[in-house]
């Protein structure tokens, strides 16, 4: 037999402890937290109470990456086993920073409150700012707050009433409230955090940039910064795609952000394409990504001039081509071009559009009908819009398509029944079409379908008073006034339907009705001297002029010394008497009394009776027509003569010299004022203004430098009235001119040509003109020529009508 061997168990190898530690630790210096952590446990095998110390550490930056990585279940595993191996002291911070990151806010309270129980004041640093976010964002109730040491009870308190008082937009109270807390508070981020939002909602964005800029880093202070650094265009490279990945959009990131770099290098249709490729989108969800879609399809409104049109055309294409990536994309596009080409539709089919948009809504919305009424009233009232039309030397106001406007606008009402604005709109259009018999049946129909509606009853009695049906007309106006007993309108327009009705009960001799119309009429009368429609004054004239022509003498002399005895104004009164009697009849014999009360009147001796009879001239204008105003304007500018006397102060010729403002008969008397008022202040913005006015009969065309001096004398006073004026003027200079900036006036424009000027003339309106030239004789033609020639230019004229005028004396000649 052979020899035997005895087995003997094979030892460990020998493991130096230096090696593995120099190993962990180059694993902790690149971050391989969980390498790190699995050799300290081999360390501590042999000696724990020297590398327990790595091993915690290990495992507490493992729990701090895992939660920065969002791995809170992974995270919470290794702050279990930590509090298994770690004094319960030590893992406060770190529970802390767990709670914060899994949004637990009263776990995150109760560590704060362990930290400061622990260290008090002396608690700073990371530490610091972790329980102030967690006591912050826990809102705890008073009972919990209570249990918090001094001074970080009341400091809280502040923090929180601070937050409440923003959103309640109680921004005084809040920069008050947040003053006392200092600067070594835990909360002072938060108080800097405070400050940059009232900058941000107050308006001061330069200020609030400045303050999100010194939040400190890291934290839920610092996101907060970074999320309202967003809209005051402060860029951060990792904020878009971490908001799309808290949305849940991670596939939208990098194309949001070649888009928006795209989009601030003015590429803007190539922002858009870069999007359009990403599933999902243009989207009518309530998501990012309808979001997006909606701005893309609202931008456009934004966009400089240069970049608007091929903005526009773009999609413009897509719809000719049909090249749509989806329904929802065709919906939003069509809704953009509606609304666009509506402000300047040149040649494009707005009526086609409108139809296109309807066709994409989906047949199971239940508001289906009811938007595409909408849409279709819509695009009707941009047909029903008056705009001037070039005729035979005038220009007349005309519908810019009467007959699509009112196709459009039934097919509305079709749809929708309950539409109010395309039933008011079509009503418009009726009478502007002077289609009568259609108006009042579509009337009808509306204060049987809008009862409640002030504007139809508003309607419906004026057409009734119009027609002279009083009951009805009256039973309107009062539904009307009881729906808005605010509403000055209603009860104006009783008043002066009840004032109608007893004129004409006054002029067929029923008197008994005449006064009790009257009476009605006081009901709803006030104790104005300027309103000449409802003023208890004028309504007392009115009757007292009706009882002196149709009536009893007596009573009319009473009520006509009663209202002049009331009166504040006695030679306004006398002229409003004079015009109500004009209006009465032109036959009647008293003709001449009047006239010689008239002059007998007496003249104003104020102010307020000055200003009311030139308010009562523009009222008398109004009633009778401004050319037929021979006598009155006599009596109101004889009455005005004394202007220059020294009763006359500044602020009262500053308030005529608008009302008398061309009016030929009154200029010396304007003239008078404004040179009377430079006289005094040579430097008064607002007499410099007038009389730059009174010298260009209001056409500023070529003092822009005289009105830049105006409005810088007008600022030095604060005379905010004249600056208004100048800006005005300014403005309807560059309304006119289409761009911000003046021309230079040194250097005057060319005139148009006639070529220029019949470019601006629609084609249609120059064929029909042809039309009608082409068809008259030459005895009309030369007679047509001679009248024309008197409104335009000669230039022009040639253009349009020249070869036509050629082959005329062609054909006389070869006649001849």
């Amino acid at each position: 037999m052979g020899k035997k061997h005895q087995k003997h168990p094979s030892s460990p190898p020998v493991v130096n402890p230096d090696m593995i530690e120099d190993e962990a630790a180059a694993e902790m210096q690149a971050g391989r937290f969980r390498k790190a952590r699995d050799l300290y446990k081999t360390l501590c095998k042999q000696n724990r109470d020297k590398y327990l110390p790595g091993l915690i550490e290990a495992n507490r930056l493992l729990a701090v990456q895992l939660m920065e990585k969002g791995q809170l279940p992974e995270a919470q595993q290794v702050i279990a086993y930590l509090k298994t191996i770690a004094p319960a002291s030590e893992l406060l911070l770190l529970e802390l920073e767990g709670a914060l990151a899994a949004n637990d806010w009263a776990g995150g309270f109760e560590c704060a409150l362990g930290l400061l129980s622990r260290s008090g004041s002396r608690l700073e640093g990371q530490p610091a700012k972790l329980a102030a976010d967690a006591l912050v964002l826990s809102f705890a109730d008073r009972e919990a707050i209570a249990r918090l040491p001094e001074p970080f009870q009341s400091e809280l308190s502040v923090i929180h009433e601070a937050l409440r008082g923003i959103s309640e937009m109680r921004y005084e109270q809040v920069q008050e409230m947040i003053r006392p807390l200092a600067r070594g508070s835990i909360f002072a981020s938060w108080k800097m955090l405070v400050k940059a939002l009232l900058a941000f909602y107050g308006g001061d964005a330069p200020k609030a940039k400045v303050l999100f800029n010194q939040l400190p880093a890291g934290g839920l202070i610092e996101r907060a910064g970074r999320t309202f650094g967003l809209f005051l265009g402060i860029p951060h490279p990792t904020l878009m795609p971490a908001a799309c990945q808290l949305l849940r959009v991670p596939e939208l990131a990098a194309p949001l952000c070649r888009a928006d770099e795209a989009w601030q290098k003015q590429r803007f249709i190539d922002s858009y394409k870069e999007l359009r490729v990403v599933p999902g989108f243009p989207s009518l969800q309530p998501n990012l990504a309808g979001a997006l879609s909606d701005f893309y399809m609202k931008a456009c409104a934004l966009l400089p001039t240069p970049f608007f049109w091929p903005y526009v055309s773009y999609f413009d294409r897509l719809s000719l081509q049909k090249g749509f990536k989806n329904d929802d994309e065709s919906w939003l596009v069509y809704r953009m071009l509606l609304l666009e080409m509506e402000k300047d539709p040149g040649d494009a089919p707005l009526d086609v559009l409108c139809r296109e948009f309807i066709k994409r809504i989906p047949a199971k919305d239940p508001l289906k009908n009811k938007i595409a009424s909408m849409v279709l009233a819509r695009s009707g009232a941009y047909f029903a819009k008056e705009e001037a039309a070039f005729g035979f030397g005038a220009y007349e106001s005309d519908l810019r398509d009467a007959d699509k406007a009112i196709e459009l606008l039934e097919e509305s009402i079709a749809l929708d029944p309950t539409n109010l604005s395309a039933h008011l709109k079509l009503l418009d259009v009726y009478d502007v079409e002077n289609l009568k018999s259609e108006r009042n049946r579509l009337l009808d129909k509306m204060t049987a379908l809008f009862p409640r509606s002030k504007a139809v009853m508003l309607r419906a009695g004026s057409e009734c008073v119009a027609r002279k049906t009083w009951g009805k007309g009256l039973d309107y106006l009062q539904r009307a006034r009881d729906l808005d007993t605010l509403d000055p309108e209603p009860p104006r327009k009783l008043v002066d339907a009840l004032t109608k009705m007893a004129r004409q009960y006054y002029e067929k001799g029923t008197l008994a009705k005449g006064r009790h119309g009257f009476e009605r009429a006081y009901q709803y009368a006030l104790p104005s001297e300027t309103d000449f429609d409802r003023g208890s004054v004028f309504l007392k004239a009115k009757q007292a002029m009706l009882e002196l022509v149709y009536g009893d003498e007596a009573i009319g002399r009473k009520l006509r010394d009663e209202a002049r005895g009331e009166s504040g104004s006695v030679p306004a009164l006398r002229l409003f008497e004079w015009i109500y009697y004009r209006s009465l009849s032109r036959k009647l014999r008293q003709r001449s009394v009047f006239i010689e009360s008239l002059d007998k009147a007496p003249r104003p001796v104020n102010a307020f009776e000055r200003r009311s009879l030139c308010l009562m001239l523009d009222y008398a204008a109004a009633c009778v027509g401004e050319y037929a105003l021979y006598s009155e304007l006599n009596y109101v500018s004889e009455c005005l003569q004394p202007v220059a006397g020294k009763d006359f102060t500044s602020e009262e010729a500053l308030d005529l010299i608008p009302l008398l403002s061309g009016k030929p008969d009154f200029s010396p008397i304007v003239k008078t004022l404004i040179n009377t008022g430079l006289k005094h202040d040579p430097k008064h913005p607002r007499f410099r203004f007038y009389k730059l006015s009174n010298e260009t009969r209001g056409r500023f065309d070529h003092r822009q430098i005289e009105l830049n001096a105006i409005r810088d004398e007008a600022v030095k006073r604060g005379d905010s009235a004249t600056i208004k004026l100048v800006a005005s003027v300014l403005d309807s200079f560059r309304h006119e001119r289409g761009q911000h900036e003046l021309p230079d006036w040194d250097e005057p424009e060319a005139p148009p040509s006639g070529e220029d000027i019949a470019r601006m003339i629609p084609p249609q309106i120059i064929a029909d003109m042809l039309k009608k030239v082409s068809a008259m004789n030459d005895a009309e033609f030369d007679d047509f020529r001679q009248q024309t020639l008197e409104k335009m230019p000669a230039e022009f004229f040639e253009v349009l009508f020249g070869e036509m005028n050629r082959q005329r004396k062609g054909r006389s000649g070869a006649r001849r």
